[in-house]
């Protein structure tokens, strides 16, 4: 989906950012598939997979954000929009001011970052297609060498189905789309309900902030010596933009 960077500009290390700072306020700035299958056993290491270069291992953390323009963050110069925890990933990392998306829709451009192929070789054209369960993606290769992968927040690759999708040891998602708060209307609340490990947690809240605390408290509870992949997807800021109640009349 990206094509190379032009540019990318390196900046000097400072204090690292917490670990629900990074997560949540990766999806508050805008507004402040296959079929269904049981959570799969831990994969035993392929001893064939080797550690590149022989270094020491680390965590994987990816978070995603929904619909978020490129010029939406206060790195990138926006002349009113406030974003310091994005800002400061940009500058203790690498911030590519040159990247391109080649589909510009949800769910092909969610596979096209989980397996790196372009929408018309993966398949995943609209918003209604899952991902082939035969693809093959970078938590799958992790995952075969030893890793534990975990996917929490929105899926939406094979429309409103929330069930577990094959390759992720630990799942929490909800239904298609989402919304924004939980439960929703009285009598429907299984219907938006989050689906961990394939049963049903109806929640209640703010959408991000439910998301970012399934994350942490994933990281929480992994041991010291167990490496582990994570993909963060949230809902904001997607349309219609619905921010939490502490942050209405936030830019008025």
């Amino acid at each position: 989906m990206l094509r190379a960077p032009a540019q990318v500009e390196w900046m000097s290390d400072e204090q690292r950012p917490s670990r629900r700072g990074v997560l949540k306020g990766a999806a508050l700035l805008g507004l402040a598939g296959c079929g269904p299958s049981k959570p799969e056993e831990p994969a035993e290491p392929d001893p064939h997979i080797p550690v590149p270069n022989g270094a020491k291992t680390h965590n994987v953390v990816v978070v995603m954000v929904d619909d978020q323009r490129w010029d939406a963050l206060s790195l990138a110069g926006h002349p009113f929009l406030k974003t310091p925890n994005i800002d400061r990933i940009g500058r203790e990392g690498a911030w590519c001011k040159n990247a391109f998306v080649t589909t510009s829709l949800c769910c092909p451009s969610r596979a096209t970052m989980l397996c790196g192929q372009y929408a018309h070789a993966h398949g995943v054209l609209d918003n209604q297609t899952p991902l082939p369960p035969d693809l093959p993606t970078w938590p799958a290769l992790l995952r075969a060498s030893g890793y534990r992968t975990a996917y929490i927040g929105k899926w939406h690759m094979g429309g409103a189905d929330a069930s577990p999708r094959p390759g992720w040891d630990h799942w929490v998602s909800f239904p298609g789309q989402g919304r924004y708060n939980h439960p929703g209307e009285p009598g429907r609340e299984e219907e938006w309900a989050f689906n961990k490990n394939g049963e049903s947690l109806p929640l209640n809240g703010y959408v991000t902030d439910l998301v970012t605390d399934q994350a942490v408290e994933y990281i929480e509870q992994q041991s010291p010596g167990q490496r582990f992949a994570m993909v963060v997807g949230h809902k904001a800021c997607h349309a219609p933009f619905i921010p939490a109640k502490r942050h209405q009349g936030l830019f008025e």
